[in-house]
């Protein structure tokens, strides 16, 4: 009968130290994940910067459902790039009432993959880059290849630049 308690405790005491293990790892993992999650920090604005718009991309007013086929291409270098809407104008407005931000520069072509750069999302981007505008701040902007879509987002800007090869 002695032994079968000493097997008993033995046999509990392992039980719980295992809980216990278990319950510090599951800790760990879940404080892992919330690390990698996290937002990134704030950038360090210098006075006098710039607020460059690279829209050589797609912009889009959602995002859209990507499936393994794109994920793939994504990783691989291919598909293309994806700015969302909301993210952009967002930029925009947080420019013009930022006093380190003193300008705003454009450059580049819209994409049109899928239904992205619609006339819809960029009257709302011209529409931010007006008020952007309005904070007294200078709009420049150069073009290569511009398309409508380009020239009237540039047409906001207080000088345009176009590149001595690029085609209007």
């Amino acid at each position: 009968m002695k032994v079968f308690f000493q097997s008993l405790i033995g046999s509990l005491t392992a039980g719980v130290m295992l809980v216990f293990a278990g319950c510090i790892v599951f800790i760990l993992f879940i404080v892992g994940l919330a690390s990698i999650g996290s937002a990134p920090p704030l950038l360090d604005i210098q006075p006098d910067s710039v607020l460059v718009l690279d829209l050589n991309t797609t912009i889009q007013d959602a995002p859209v459902y990507t499936g393994f086929e794109e994920t793939l291409m994504e990783a691989l270098g291919g598909g293309y790039s994806v700015t969302y809407l909301f993210k952009l104008v967002d930029a925009i407005e947080r420019a013009a009432t930022d006093d380190d931000i003193s300008a705003l520069y454009l450059h580049g072509s819209l994409q049109e993959q899928g239904y992205g750069s619609g006339l819809a999302a960029v009257s709302e981007i011209r529409q931010a880059l007006l008020n952007f505008k309005e904070s007294g701040k200078p709009v420049y902007a150069y073009l290569v290849d511009p398309t409508q879509k380009d020239y009237y987002l540039a047409s906001v800007a207080d000088e345009i630049w176009i590149n001595p090869f690029g085609l209007v």
